[in-house]
């Protein structure tokens, strides 16, 4: 027997009559409000794989299926809306994205890769893509309608620490050698960064791509409406490339040191 009213959960009720019982007496019977049952039923489950909060889409990195010691990269790739190609290169919503920040800033330079190759991807919490304003507009709190693609990573508070680095080592005839080293470490709100070029063939420093991915490049400012880029002195220890182009082959030993605490950067060369 089923007995059904509007507001009300339905009465089901299994029976049988044969030759002995004939009849079969329910009673007086209560209806149960719905809103009454549904009070006492409890709906678990996990935190939603994907939230928009205004321009911000933010993905909840535990939702997403990953390798033991991944990096970022390879929890970028299967983010719905996210592309990585082989050379590191990221596009989200059709767009280049041009910024890869961890808790709201630059790590260590402005590469992106320098965050996706190295940081790994049990160590974030969310992923938050938005389209970022100019530093001008932020800094004068007038919006010029420039915006750049960015990706914001949030650790998880007991992530927040780790260290990374390179090595280049190489000999040759004549005792020529060359080695450059480089090691990074951040924990919390500090960043730590040190290189060191020792060398007989003319590689005299990073170079310009290492100088402005690491964030060390003092040969670059910018103006009111473009940017200028100046050398260093006449016997060309200072070049873009990192190699010497004065007259013959000197000997190079040179190193730096680069510490930020909240944002101010102190740097020795």
């Amino acid at each position: 027997m089923l007995i059904t009213y509007p507001g009300y959960a339905d009465f089901v009720s299994s029976f049988s009559v044969d030759s002995a019982t004939r009849d079969k007496d329910f009673g007086k019977i209560g209806m149960i409000l719905k809103s009454k049952l549904l009070q006492d039923v409890i709906v678990k489950g996990k935190a939603a794989a994907i939230k928009i909060k205004g321009d911000t889409t933010e993905y909840n990195a535990g939702s997403f299926e990953i390798q033991p010691n991944s990096k970022v990269e390879d929890l970028l790739k299967q983010l719905p809306g996210i592309q990585v190609d082989q050379s590191g290169k990221i596009t989200a919503q059709g767009q280049t994205v041009q910024k890869v920040l961890v808790d709201g800033e630059e790590f260590f330079g402005d590469d992106p890769t320098l965050v996706t190759k190295n940081v790994r991807a049990d160590m974030v919490d969310k992923v938050q893509l938005y389209d970022k304003k100019s530093d001008q507009a932020t800094f004068t709190g007038i919006d010029d309608g420039e915006r750049t693609k960015t990706i914001n990573l949030k650790l998880k508070e007991d992530k927040k620490n780790g260290f990374f680095g390179k090595a280049d080592l190489s000999g040759g005839n004549d005792e020529y050698y060359e080695g450059q080293a480089m090691f990074n470490a951040f924990k919390g709100k500090r960043k730590f960064s040190a290189y060191g070029t020792l060398s007989n063939t003319g590689k005299t420093g990073l170079g310009w791509e290492d100088n402005s991915t690491y964030g060390s490049s003092s040969n670059m400012e910018f103006t009111d409406g473009g940017i200028m880029i100046y050398g260093g002195g006449d016997d060309g220890l200072d070049s873009f490339d990192g190699r010497y182009g004065g007259q013959g082959i000197p000997v190079a030993k040179n190193g730096g040191l680069t510490t930020t605490v909240n944002g101010t950067m102190t740097s020795n060369r």
